[in-house]
């Protein structure tokens, strides 16, 4: 019964820890993830996908995806349709809209090129990137390991200190 016990208590520490790295490994390589919020890009990405953006602004070509700043500070992630290279600019259209969006990009305002996504985990990664997500992810690891501590001594049989069972 205790290893069964130790078996699930590890498992779910092993997925916590999983879910950390996808959210914070890849900063290490210049790419952010981003939570998808609508259905604009859909089938590419759909609403709740995490998408991983690569820094990386060289060479954007003609229907490359890209993520980029708006006017107003939103981050949104549309196709290239058009490149004015003169005014340093790009036409953006999300792939379930039916017309190009309404401004122009900045070249400057390109964040970067998605470079792979994780299908529905910004759900669970948008819950979890408040102060009140971070609070509790910290207090289901620390449940986690004192479960894995506490198995330990329910499971354990009574020995004395000279090592004989009582």
């Amino acid at each position: 019964m205790k290893k069964i016990y130790d078996g699930i208590i590890t498992a779910l520490l092993v997925i916590m820890i999983m879910l950390i790295a996808v959210m914070f490994v890849p900063k290490i390589f210049k790419i952010s993830p981003y939570v998808v919020v609508s259905e604009s890009m859909e089938p590419t990405y759909s609403k709740g996908d995490l998408i991983y953006v690569k820094n990386d602004t060289s060479d954007i070509k003609n229907g490359d995806v890209i993520t980029f700043y708006t006017d107003n500070d939103t981050i949104v992630t549309h196709r290239v349709t058009e490149i004015n290279v003169s005014d340093h600019t790009y036409t953006t259209k999300g792939d379930a809209n039916q017309t190009d969006d309404p401004r122009p990009v900045s070249m400057g305002n390109v964040i970067g090129r998605p470079v792979f996504s994780v299908p529905k985990l910004g759900i669970l990664a948008d819950a979890l990137s408040g102060r009140r997500g971070k609070i509790m992810y910290a207090g289901i690891i620390i449940i986690l390991l004192l479960l894995l501590f506490l198995g330990d001594m329910v499971f354990q049989k009574d020995k004395r200190l000279d090592g004989t069972e009582k």
